[in-house]
């Protein structure tokens, strides 16, 4: 047998395997660098952050201004996706310029690439839609950033409304949480940290004592106060 014939064929079959080997590397590089499922949306960065109503409006305000600065910062034009209509299979697409100026369109589930989601970020390529998978991960990660900030704001914001010994009145509730009225200065507030076996028993114009960093219901003053039998400035008036 030709020996150099054999090592040649041997050198080519390892430089083979070197390439698959490569290849495979590759690969998995690529989809553990492109893969969005780990990534929040907004509405999970809410969640997370335990965001009020006020708060979680404010979040959106600020990812529309991060989505207009890095098209500006890049002239790029994208299309961010905002929401899902799960009943229709059709989402809405916020359009955003070069210049950060946006337009609302929707598109069936069926013209949009595959693991399309809520705040998925998507670019045109040959009249096509393709998932921009740096500009989705740059601008999840800023909304998220902005929410830590805007958490802090709310917690700082909620703690100076929460005293001791304080009594709160049940105004409403909100899909975060409830609606209250500090009986000592008549501020109202959305609380979003009072326990659930409490939000399952009180309804508005309950009476909350907060103590021990937490909200009890003060069952005396809440049937006094249903039964007229007790006042508004009467209850302020209590310490």
């Amino acid at each position: 047998m030709n020996l150099d014939l054999f090592n040649n064929l041997f050198n080519d079959i390892k430089k083979e395997n070197a390439i698959q080997n490569f290849m495979s590397e590759l690969s998995g590089y690529m989809k553990k660098n492109t893969n969005l499922e780990k990534l929040l949306s907004t509405d999970e960065v809410v969640k997370k952050y335990n965001l009020n109503m006020q708060a979680s409006i404010q979040l959106r305000e600020e990812r529309d201004k991060i989505i207009k600065e890095y098209c500006t910062n890049f002239s790029e034009e994208l299309y961010y996706v905002t929401y899902k209509y799960t009943d229709k299979n059709v989402y809405a697409i916020s359009k955003y310029n070069e210049k950060g100026k946006n337009s609302t369109f929707y598109l069936s589930e069926k013209d949009l690439p595959k693991n399309t989601r809520e705040d998925t970020v998507l670019k045109k390529e040959n009249d096509k839609y393709v998932i921009n998978v740096n500009a989705t991960k740059t601008i999840i990660k800023q909304i998220e950033e902005c929410a830590i900030e805007i958490s802090k704001k709310q917690e700082s914001k909620i703690n100076n409304l929460r005293k001791d010994n304080a009594l709160y009145q049940v105004v409403g509730f909100t899909s975060k949480g409830v609606t209250l009225r500090n009986l000592e200065n008549n501020i109202k507030f959305e609380e979003t940290e009072i326990k659930q076996d409490i939000k399952n028993k009180i309804g508005k114009d309950y009476i909350l004592k907060y103590i021990d960093n937490e909200y009890n219901i003060e069952e005396e003053l809440t049937e006094k106060f249903f039964n007229n039998l007790i006042n508004i400035q009467e209850l302020k008036n209590r310490k």
